[in-house]
């Protein structure tokens, strides 16, 4: 491959359900929870999570009063715990595929510092970013432009493309700058299963790929062929 062949591309990821699949971070917290308490209640949580449940640390909590487990706490060690977690297969490869072939790379996250970090640094991917963007840090979420433009201005003359799976705000701020998009979809183990149906078509990426072993053919489609 030609050491130039992405000159001036910068691809910007999407972290949690994108590069990795977040339930992971999520049940390696329930874990880190139990180790701390000395509980057995892992499988517990995991199936309340599995049923949707939106107070499975309360739940907990009533199983256990004479521990001093407590939701602030439960919570602080979620958040603050060293993850067991990996990236998806062949998400390493692209990313050394991309940076070989001479584009910046980017990570655009919305989330706590101290949590998206630690995940970046479990998942080994920390090095190959050139710039990593986290909404506390920055004070705005994909919501808002500023993080793109903030990639913008640090890669000027550049060709800008977004990767991520979140139709409800991935996609939207970056086509408005003129970015390329792409989707990991379908993306049946994610957290928030969504379907194409249910968004506009301001909201939706212009290319798609099932997963990481077919993105460097759906993203130098997109970036051959609409630039």
């Amino acid at each position: 491959m030609s050491e130039s062949k992405y000159s001036n591309v910068v691809v910007s990821f999407d972290l949690d359900d994108t590069i990795f699949l977040e339930r992971e971070f999520v049940f390696s917290g329930y874990g880190a929870i139990c180790e701390y308490f000395s509980i057995a209640d892992l499988p517990v949580m995991k199936q309340l999570f599995e049923e949707g449940s939106e107070n499975v640390f309360y739940e907990i909590e009533k199983r256990n009063p004479k521990t001093g487990l407590s939701i602030d706490t439960m919570l602080s060690i979620y958040r603050n715990h060293q993850p067991k977690i990996s990236p998806r297969p062949f998400v390493i490869e692209c990313l050394r595929t991309l940076k070989v072939g001479g584009a910046q790379l980017a990570c655009i996250t919305d989330g706590r510092s101290v949590t998206q970090r630690n995940k970046l640094r479990a998942l080994g991917v920390e090095e190959y970013f050139d710039s990593i963007l986290i909404s506390e840090e920055t004070g705005f979420d994909k919501k808002s432009s500023s993080n793109f433009i903030n990639i913008m201005t640090q890669f000027q003359n550049s060709r800008y493309a977004y990767v991520g799976d979140n139709f409800e705000k991935d996609f939207v701020e970056p086509r408005k700058l003129g970015w390329l998009t792409l989707a990991l979809y379908p993306n049946p183990r994610a957290i928030r299963v969504q379907q194409i149906a249910e968004f506009a078509d301001f909201a939706l990426p212009h290319a798609y790929f099932d997963s990481f072993s077919a993105f460097i053919p759906a993203f130098e489609n997109l970036i051959f062929s609409k630039i």
